[in-house]
């Protein structure tokens, strides 16, 4: 078997294995997907599938091509209008019927070399999906590079909520005081939003969209901050955790090059007393204003907005540098 026939077959055991859970129409849709570059790159086209919904979660080129928009777009048109242009055709093979109703443009961003990528967030009827989001990157031409992201699909809910907004919040600080012993005094609600919740699209088995309360509770100090899951419709705790997993180590090098980087310790972490050693406990207290910053300026959950852990490490000189 040559190669050409090895990759064009590659590509349609993708589009077999992919198809099992499809409908007809997708299986079309996937066809002519693969009939849309040469035959020479279809076995290099990847695809991925999301176990729970079924529907694609990416879809990607090699680096010399890209999947050509289906309909024509004029040569001005937005990131945005190109991207809905490409998913009003494909857009089902993720788990998308209307890209018009169902996405809004969260992010943009245009690259010096032409290229462009959008972010949606998924809505339905204009109330957000927790996870919900799709990644497109176009070439300068607008044609795509990759689609990533996982979607709920097939939503059917009623959207009109029985708990309000005022009563939800209390229902949360509520939680929060009593689940970490706190003042209700020492917290306060850094946000609110009504939102719909589906846990496949957070890695959990169970298919299921609701109506819910997505409130941030934060205590004083920026230490706490509960991501609370209240359902809209009856008050139950659907999902509540701290956002704040930054968890700050030193450690401690003693100028010794012998024990490298990251070196001894962690000689003090998270919540624990001083150490005293003054390098130590000055570095453990500036991660904490760092923290602090990127939390109260920026509204992020640690440096990378997702909770990354803090490490420092003192008294270190590297021996392959020159004295200063």
């Amino acid at each position: 078997m040559n190669l050409k026939r090895l990759q064009i077959l590659t590509v349609f055991v993708f589009l077999f294995l992919g198809a099992l859970t499809s409908s007809a129409s997708e299986m079309t849709l996937l066809r002519d997907l693969s009939e849309s570059v040469s035959e020479s790159v279809r076995g290099d086209l990847r695809m991925s599938y999301h176990s729970g919904t079924t529907k694609l979660r990416f879809l990607g080129t090699p680096p010399s091509i890209a999947l050509p928009q289906p309909l024509a777009i004029h040569p001005d048109a937005t990131p945005e209008v190109a991207a809905k242009g490409f998913l009003n055709v494909y857009g089902s093979l993720f788990g998308i019927s209307d890209p018009e109703r169902e996405l809004q443009a969260k992010k943009s961003r245009q690259l010096k070399d032409g290229r462009s990528v959008i972010k949606f967030k998924q809505v339905h009827q204009d109330i957000p999906i927790i996870g919900g989001e799709v990644v497109v990157n176009m070439d300068r031409a607008k044609n795509i590079k990759s689609i990533s992201g996982e979607v709920s699909p097939d939503i059917s809910l009623d959207v009109t909520p029985v708990l309000d907004s005022q009563e939800a919040r209390g229902m949360a600080l509520g939680w929060v005081s009593t689940k970490y012993n706190l003042p209700a005094g020492n917290l306060k609600i850094f946000s609110s939003e009504l939102s719909i919740y589906n846990p496949i699209l957070l890695g959990f088995e169970m298919n299921k969209n609701s109506l819910v309360w997505k409130i941030i509770v934060q205590a004083k100090g920026g230490r706490i901050k509960e991501f609370v899951l209240i359902d809209a419709k009856n008050g139950m705790i659907h999902l509540d955790f701290n956002q704040t997993d930054a968890f700050r180590s030193i450690y401690d090098n003693e100028n010794d090059p012998f024990w490298g980087i990251p070196g001894l310790g962690p000689v003090r972490n998270e919540g624990d007393p001083v150490s005293g050693i003054a390098d130590v406990d000055h570095a453990y207290d500036y991660l904490g204003d760092t923290y602090d910053f990127y939390l109260n300026t920026h509204g992020r959950d640690s440096i990378d907005g997702a909770g990354m852990d803090l490490i420092a490490t003192v008294r270190y000189c590297d021996p392959d540098l020159p004295p200063q």
